[in-house]
Order: structure tokens, then sequence, then C-alpha cells
């Protein structure tokens, strides 16, 4: 409906939506300078939005964790947490691309 807030793009009449109702592929429309009182404004539909990856809130949590940890000792990164960290990561990074698909 927003889309119907703009200027139409074209006019048609009830006639040739009842042509395009009963089957017929194509119709006759005609620009602003032509149209007329009775006839029937068209407009382009909305764009959709755009699609937003959505990061999950228990991920975002845990790397603001990682990093305050790696902030406040840094011997940490080492070793077996550096480990479960990136793994963490990348189990992460490969639901986010199934989501996108």
């Amino acid at each position: 409906m927003a889309a119907m807030d703009g200027e139409p793009i074209v006019f048609t009449d009830e006639r040739n939506l009842h042509h395009i109702a009963m089957g017929r592929e194509t119709s006759l429309i005609w620009g602003k300078q032509n149209h007329e009182a009775g006839d029937i404004p068209l407009f382009r539909h909305a764009k959709p939005a755009p699609v937003v990856p959505v990061v999950p809130d228990a991920l975002i949590k845990a790397v603001d964790f990682y990093e305050q940890v790696k902030r406040e000792n840094p011997s940490v990164e080492t070793g077996a947490w550096k480990d479960a960290v990136e793994w963490v990561l990348k189990e992460a990074c490969l639901a986010a691309k199934k989501d996108e698909s």
C-alpha cells in the first residue's frame, strides 16, 4: 500500500482490467497526459525490504565475553580456550550461511 502514496505510473480502465481477469495476457495502458476521470491508476509495487542477516544474541554475548576475557587475561588466548572459541565462531558462521539459503 505504501507504493500507492506516490504518483500513478500508468492508467487503464475497467474493460481492460476485465480482459486481464479473463486470462488475456496483454491490455491497453496509457500515460497521465491521456487519462480521463473514470480511468484506473496503476502504481509500481513497493520494493521488498532488504534481507538483513540476523546474528543470534547468544553468539554476540559469547563473542563479547571472549573479548572481555582476552582483555583481562591475554594468556587464555592460547590452547583449548582458543580452539573452543574458534569452533564456536566457525559453527555460527556455518549456521548463518544455512539461514541465507
